[in-house]
């Protein structure tokens, strides 16, 4: 199934390289735009550049619109028992905000974000 969904990231990105291939896991937080006290949280992973770039430009807080494949998971627990999820395997992304609302996210988890990189228009690789 392919989806495609704005949302804030609910934690920062886990970077990780197997072999020669990066892996960026996040979450996101999407707002359920029929009932307005419901949101929704997914699990997405990006590859290699995509997922790099992700990790340098997105935060905690952060919008981002992401788009690719529902994947379901399953793996046995340490008890033996069958477990799922569902995650968004991204074919690419986009910028929501500008520079400035960022930095605005940034600023509010200040006490968070320790070594937040900064960025101009022309760092941008498209």
């Amino acid at each position: 199934m392919i989806l495609s969904v704005v949302g804030r990231l609910t934690r920062y990105c886990e970077l990780k390289q197997a072999g020669d291939l990066t892996i960026c896991k996040f979450s996101i937080a999407c707002n359920d735009n029929r009932k307005k006290d419901k949101t929704h949280f997914f699990d997405c992973v990006s590859f290699g550049k995509q997922g790099e770039i992700i990790n340098q430009y997105f935060g905690k807080g952060s919008r981002i619109y992401v788009f690719g494949f529902l994947n379901q998971d399953s793996w046995k627990d340490k008890e033996g028992k069958t477990q799922s999820r569902v995650v968004l395997k991204l074919d690419g992304f986009e910028f929501v905000d500008k520079k400035d609302a960022a930095q605005a996210v940034a600023d509010k988890f200040d006490g968070e974000i320790q070594n937040a990189p900064s960025f101009s228009d022309e760092d941008i690789p498209f």
